[in-house]
This record gives C-alpha cells, structure tokens and sequence, in this order.
C-alpha cells in the first residue's frame, strides 16, 4: 500500500491523515502528526476450531472492542460481536462466554491468550494504531517550543515503536506455536463480497471526500 499517494482531484489534495486532524480539530482534538503507534493487523482466534473460510464465522460470539465499525464489520461477515473490554478477554475467553476474538499477535502473546485460545487464523482484517491526541485548546496554549518538542519526540518514538513492534511480530508466530497455538492462514476472499453495505453505510457516514481519498490509497471498496 502505497501511504505517500494523494487522490487525484480531492480539493487541496489533503491525504486521509491530512482529513483526520482536520475533522478532529473541528471537535476540540489535536493529532500530533507522524505519532501514530502501531497495534498492528489482526488475526482471529478461536478455542474449538480454526477459521479457514468466512463460513467459519456464522454464528461465532468473538469479542471486539466497543467500536461500531467494528461490530458492523462482524455482523455483515455472520458472525456476532460482542464488546468486551481489553482487561476481560482472558476471562471471557475461559468461561466460554465467547467462542473466540480478534487481535494483532502481540496482543494475543501479552495477553497470553494462548492459554485459552487454541487456534490462530491469520486473516490480517484490519490494521489498528494508537494516535497521539490533545486537548486542542490546552495544545494551543502551550508554549511553541514545547509544542515542537512533542511533535518532534513523538515522531521519533512512533517509528522507534513501529519498528520494534514489526520486529516482534515477525518471530511471535513461532513462539506461540512453541507455546501450544495452532496457526492456519485463512482464504479471506470471501470476506470482502459480504461487506459491500457495510462500504455503503461508512461511505455515507465518513463522506464523499474522506471516502475518495481512502480509496486513492486501498482501490475500489464496495
């Protein structure tokens, strides 16, 4: 994915980052640039069974956060969400209140999901990260070399996390194979022809302009 491309056309040829702060900035919130940290893709697990194709979903209770896209998402793939908060995956995933969830692999080792969760599905569904935010109206009273010491120190640290966490996944599979998980890369191409309301419904509600420059970025959705 190509994160440097501007949609053709899009009026200032802002890039969907660009469009982000602007829209939080009209709410009070100040992003600091290039401090975005990464959680990373997403994988599904399970205790019972693997998920080897969309099918696999129907009728699955996975934990999610409290998120609507998120439980759009799942709801339009069959499966049916449930929103629990980080601190209770462990348990719910113990006492069968569900049947799986979803999470990048560091999460799923910190949080030694493993332990309950047999069966990892690699199916990369979504990409997550943990942007730097302010109080617009505090940032602005800040003094103007303490604003540029933090953007300048979280830009460093962000790409310092990203390129600690890439290395961390990269050998995460093998040491959660070690610790008893049974990994099986998914066939998502069933994923996608069930969510084209689900692209309708956020188009409408992100915008035609956010909606074009995402896709100048990802391709057609929906």
């Amino acid at each position: 994915m190509d994160f440097a491309r501007l949609v053709a056309g899009c009026e200032k040829r802002l890039d969907l980052f660009d469009l982000f702060r602007a829209e939080a900035a009209t709410k009070g919130i100040h992003v600091v640039p290039r401090a975005c940290f990464e959680n990373g893709f997403r994988h599904i697990t399970m205790s019972s069974r693997p998920i080897r194709t969309v099918e696999d979903l129907h009728g699955m209770k996975i934990r999610i956060p409290a998120s609507q896209v998120f439980a759009d998402i799942f709801k339009s793939l069959g499966a049916e969400p449930v929103a629990i908060n980080s601190n209770r995956i462990y348990a719910a995933a113990k006492s069968g209140e569900i049947d799986g969830q979803e999470n990048p692999l560091a999460v799923i080792d910190g949080f030694k999901l493993y332990e309950v969760q047999r069966y990892c599905s690699l199916t990369s569904h979504m990409w997550s990260g943990f942007n730097l935010l302010a109080n617009r109206s505090v940032w602005l009273r800040l003094p103007e070399e303490s604003r540029a010491s933090i953007e300048r120190n979280g830009a460093k640290y962000a790409a310092l996390q990203r390129a600690d966490n890439i290395a961390l996944t990269a050998r995460l599979q093998d040491d959660l194979v070690r610790r008893g998980m049974v990994f099986n890369t998914a066939d998502v191409s069933g994923f996608r022809p069930l969510l084209a309301d689900f692209y309708r419904r956020w188009k409408d509600r992100f915008g035609a302009r956010a909606w074009a420059t995402l896709e100048g970025y990802v391709g057609r959705l929906g």
